[in-house]
């Protein structure tokens, strides 16, 4: 007995190291994947040092007070004024540091001992904003108490200066951009759900049939093999597709159900969002049908049709991790990379922001390329296979 669990041990071993392919390609994603997201987090804090390094500080109406411009100069802050459109720059998330607004009159005001006050714009649902705006508090905080001890060495008023200037914060984020932080979650579901609802069928059916030789049978047929790949995959794309749109209708009588009016009023989760993300995910799904169709069709064992599949859902969670982790100004770059553009535009969909019809358009005309070669790749992989049995 114990020679035969040896014997079986020693055959699953050389199982395992004679495909080597197979077992190569599964060491690599297991080695490279924490040093990539470690890499992918040193460098997005990286970029937080060097902006923080440079201390900007984004001024509209500085001159309405050249004591706060001579402090902001004395702290080394570089003094930017903030573009005429700089609330809307917040908004889409073109600007990354927050905006001082000093009022007319707020030097007057505190000279004669009224009540003055600073406004800082900032916007929440913006990581990088977030993390500039304590420096410039402490700037500001540091300028009112210098205030408050010049004005009490002169007894100018009986007032503390900390009542006289104060430092009001006002979020221009909508309670619906808050939405992205606590159902951040959704579009990653729902990308998964387009790799998965395919990744069965996508594999068996090529894969699947070289194994249980049934592909040589439709092979034999008149019908080209272009014409057998693209049925295929387009059963492969319909079942998706509906599962799919099963999945992103399913929030709507979800939401319904969940505890708290407060969440309920931030997802605001109907009809239109449902048919925006269905709009957005049904041209991913057919990439990822014809994506796994071709892991399946250069696979010579299941375990290569397991490590490829692997890479496949891997890549899935990153692209859209690695746009997580740095949010920057979304340029036309972004509609042509797959999977980070749906995720992209799922997000603004969460936002209560419908995604414009051209981003659409795009997205599916990138699809609908990327398919055709996929879908291509795999009709050569299956003739020369063909080609080589026969």
């Amino acid at each position: 007995m114990k020679l035969m669990h040896r014997g079986v041990f020693k055959k699953e071993l050389l199982d395992i190291f004679r495909d080597w392919r197979a077992l190569s390609f599964t060491a690599a994603i297991s080695i490279l994947v924490g040093p990539i997201i470690l890499l992918m987090i040193a460098n997005t804090l990286a970029a937080f040092e060097s902006r923080s390094e440079r201390r900007i500080v984004l001024v509209q109406g500085l001159e309405h007070s050249p004591s706060l411009r001579i402090h902001l100069q004395r702290e080394t802050a570089t003094i930017i004024e903030a573009p005429n459109d700089y609330e809307a720059q917040l908004k889409r998330g073109a600007l990354q540091d927050p905006v001082l607004i000093v009022p007319p009159g707020f030097e007057q005001k505190w000279r004669l001992g009224e009540p003055a006050e600073l406004t800082i714009l900032t916007n929440s649902a913006n990581a990088k904003i977030t993390a500039n705006i304590n420096r410039l508090k402490r700037w500001l905080s540091a300028f009112v108490n210098e205030r408050s001890i010049i004005e009490n060495s002169m007894q100018i008023t009986a007032m503390d200066a900390n009542e006289l200037v104060s430092i009001q914060e006002h979020d221009i984020a909508s309670l619906r951009a808050q939405t992205s932080k606590v159902f951040g979650m959704i579009p990653y579901f729902l990308i998964l759900a387009c790799l998965y609802s395919v990744w069965s069928g996508a594999v068996d059916t090529t894969f699947g049939e070289k194994e249980r030789r049934t592909l040589e049978i439709l092979q034999s047929s008149p019908n080209p093999m272009y014409a057998i790949v693209c049925a295929k995959w387009l059963a492969v794309w319909l079942v998706g597709s509906v599962l799919v749109m099963v999945a992103a209708w399913s929030f709507v009588p979800a939401q319904h159900v969940m505890a708290g009016e407060t969440l309920k009023s931030m997802l605001a989760y109907g009809l239109e969002e449902a048919l925006y993300m269905t709009m957005v995910l049904i041209p991913l799904t057919a990439i990822f049908a014809g994506l796994l169709m071709f892991a399946g069709a250069v696979a010579n064992t299941s375990k290569q049709a397991q490590g490829s599949a692997t890479a496949i859902m891997l890549m899935a969670t990153l692209f859209p991790l690695a746009g997580h982790i740095d949010p920057s100004e979304e340029t036309w770059v972004h509609g042509l990379m797959p999977i980070i553009a749906q995720h992209r535009m799922m997000g603004r969909i969460l936002e209560g922001e419908m995604p414009s019809l051209i981003s659409v358009c795009l997205a599916c005309f990138v699809a609908i390329l990327l398919t055709g070669l996929l879908l291509k790749m795999v009709t050569d992989r299956l003739a020369t296979q063909s080609h080589r049995y026969s």
